[in-house]
């Protein structure tokens, strides 16, 4: 389980050509040859191979959508952080999922806060329209989504328990096709992190809800990415060449290395460029710097 920073947790991408769905064989062998897959797995309309591990599931099968060959690509909970690496130039997302998971606060309660969402007028909330709450319940703790299910984004808010039993409370806003589309691309071409993306969906909630004391850590969490970065600043010359030559395609190998230690790519993950706030941001800057052309980086 990802804690402590803003991380993908579902990312599913769906395509009509072949050699996409060629590529994500590929890296899925390069990636988890050693896990045996089953084959034939049914999932929605696609045939395919389901893969599983301790840090998630992936998915690949092929089926058929207006009359064409479609391929489907899921990758589920620490692994779908790896796949943004070696999915982003391939296909449209259909589903995003992004999260953060924090120590569970003292006094938070899932059904208390229900309550308090339920108590807040229409007019404090986005386009002055109370979204549709609905409580879950089960022996973990259960949660609150807000939005429904069956739009094309919601949040959910709900507490997970570690293997070492400690709790969490984890935030997190799914987006399915239109809005998918519209993440996945401002990730993939580094016109966006996600931990800025997901402070954009918690700013959503009233104030009188994002600043509750048992809500804390996440304001907390969230400062310093008030804004989504912007394209600016330039790297030219030698130095230009060398991040762009040297660095980025050195990163990028290391972290397609099967071999590489749990360790080390935790030390990526959360420190590659410079920033400590996980891997899907900051990767998402590395391959800008191998597509700008003119010397222009996304900042921060």
């Amino acid at each position: 389980m990802i804690t402590g920073i803003a991380a993908l947790d579902y990312l599913s991408v769906t395509s009509f050509n072949e050699e996409d769905f060629r590529h994500w064989l590929d890296e899925i062998q390069l990636h988890h040859g050693a896990l045996y897959p089953e084959r034939g797995v049914k999932r929605n309309n696609y045939t395919g191979m389901f893969w599983k591990s301790d840090a998630g599931t992936v998915f690949c099968g092929s089926g058929v959508q207006d009359k064409r060959d479609h391929y489907f690509l899921s990758v589920s909970g620490k692994l779908a952080e790896t796949a943004l690496l070696w999915s982003f130039r391939t296909g449209r997302s259909s589903r995003i999922d992004i999260q953060v998971t924090l120590p569970l606060p003292k006094d938070f309660s899932p059904r208390n806060f229900k309550d308090v969402l339920d108590a807040v007028e229409p007019e404090r909330w986005p386009n002055q329209r109370k979204p549709y709450l609905e409580l879950f319940e089960n022996p973990i703790g259960g949660g609150v989504y807000i939005g429904s299910r069956s739009s094309d984004r919601y949040q959910r808010w709900y507490i997970k328990v570690a293997d070492d039993g400690s709790r969490w409370l984890r935030f997190e806003t799914q987006w399915r096709s239109r809005r998918a589309w519209q993440v996945w691309g401002r990730i993939s071409t580094g016109e966006a992190c996600i931990a800025p993306i997901l402070k954009a969906e918690f700013d959503r909630l009233p104030n009188e809800i994002r600043l509750r004391d048992d809500l804390e850590p996440f304001t907390n969490f969230f400062t310093g990415h008030d804004s989504l970065p912007t394209k600016g600043g330039h790297i030219k010359g030698n130095r230009w060449r060398w991040l762009q030559d040297q660095v980025t395609p050195a990163l990028y190998d290391a972290l397609r290395d099967p071999d590489i230690s749990e360790k080390v790519y935790d030390h990526f993950r959360r420190l590659l460029l410079g920033s400590p706030h996980g891997l899907s941001d900051n990767l998402a800057f590395a391959h800008a710097l191998g597509n700008q052309e003119n010397g222009e980086i996304p900042n921060g």
